[in-house]
């Protein structure tokens, strides 16, 4: 790591002899949950890895483990003081829980979750791997001050919200084994604002730059991965993202349109 780059963290269990991973994992998450492995599960079949990435004061963490229950109670929740939002995007994997009272659901791989750390939450998750994004409380009340009613809601991955978000999670995951701290500060806001706005279900036609360039360059690259496609549209990738013709055209006013960029790549494709 240089002077300049952003602190990462990592967590690794598969060195520890199998029979004490389970232990030192449930001492160590303690701070945020409590765990429990499923009844008749081999303590000695459990591991865990976890890498968090430094966003000056936003977390991104990526979370490889086994099958296990994780409960955040009310008691839990009034001795550690944690005041932070997750957004929990799973790669692998699903999860099934509570979230207060009254929110019950499922996520699936693909699916994001987003969780008030003030609030209970009780689930059981598969296998799994998944990138969470621990975002103070006042970074996102700033922008959204009614985004604490969101505890327990799902951004599907077939939709247009969860397909962009998960997208820009996973690219920032890439980009943060290279960013520079002063860099970190900048994508530390600019995915929180993201993230807002997309909980928020909303695409506003003056939404914030970084959002606007998160969509346009997940729109970018899903038709340069398939320029080849015969059918390649306007009208498909709209369908595709489940947005507006008049939001994606608006989206390319920059390039001459989004019909010119696709056959723009297409020639520069064909002669190079």
């Amino acid at each position: 790591m240089t002077n300049n780059s952003i602190p990462i963290t990592h967590f690794d269990l598969s060195s520890i002899a199998a029979n004490e991973r389970y232990a030192l994992w449930k001492e160590s998450i303690s701070v945020i949950f409590q765990t429990a492995l499923p009844e008749k599960t081999p303590i000695d079949a459990f591991n865990a890895q976890l890498t968090t990435c430094h966003l000056s004061s936003v977390l991104l963490s990526a979370t490889t483990s086994r099958q296990q229950y994780f409960n955040r109670p009310a008691q839990l929740i009034a001795q550690d003081g944690l005041d932070h939002f997750l957004v929990q995007l799973y790669t692998r994997g699903s999860t099934s829980g509570q979230w207060g009272k009254h929110n019950n659901s499922t996520v699936r791989t693909g699916d994001i979750l987003f969780l008030d750390a003030t609030r209970p939450i009780s689930s059981l998750t598969d296998d799994f791997s998944n990138l969470t994004l621990v975002v103070p409380r006042h970074l996102l009340t700033a922008l959204h001050p009614n985004i604490e009613h969101q505890h327990g809601a799902v951004l599907a991955r077939e939709s247009t919200f969860g397909k962009l978000l998960g997208a820009h999670m996973l690219a920032l995951q890439d980009a943060a084994l290279t960013m520079s701290a002063e860099e970190a500060c900048a994508v530390g806001q600019g995915v929180v604002n993201v993230a807002a706005l997309y909980f928020n279900h909303s695409l506003p036609k003056d939404a914030c730059p970084a959002m606007q360039a998160a969509t346009y360059k997940t729109i970018r690259d899903y038709i340069l991965k398939n320029l080849a496609h015969p059918h390649l549209s306007p009208e498909t990738i709209a369908a595709h993202f489940k947005m507006s013709r008049a939001y994606l055209y608006r989206l390319f006013d920059a390039t001459e349109g989004v019909t010119h960029f696709i056959q723009e790549q297409r020639l520069l494709r064909a002669f190079t």
